[in-house]
């Protein structure tokens, strides 16, 4: 696969056993609450829309640096992280895991 320079930087972000490219990972928990099943559900729907972009997106990519994010679209270098339940404290603990010079949205599910 092609990818573009900004494609490149932004996959090397992301440890090498991590890097499956327009794949969807479905992430089972053991009590599949509503908000899991609803965290789970707009994870695909923003799979979805940013592969009928045409961009390259990773699902639950670990970082190299540590870290795991709900969406990475590498095309365009941005972190989506699926908000349900978690307090603004989480969510500001994850930020500070991800890499440098990435954009990072939050996105209500």
């Amino acid at each position: 696969m092609n990818l573009t320079p900004t494609e490149r930087k932004n996959l090397n972000l992301v440890r090498a056993a991590n890097r499956h490219m327009n794949y969807f990972r479905y992430w089972k928990s053991r009590d599949e609450s509503e908000a899991h099943e609803r965290h789970e559900q707009k994870k695909y729907e923003l799979y979805r829309e940013i592969i009928k972009c045409g961009h390259n997106v990773l699902v639950e990519p670990i970082f190299v640096g540590g870290g795991r994010a709900d969406i990475f679209d590498i095309s365009n270098g941005v972190i989506m992280e699926i908000v349900v339940s978690e307090s603004k404290e989480s969510i500001e603990e994850k930020r500070k895991k991800y890499p440098s010079g990435v954009e990072i949205v939050e996105v209500r599910a």
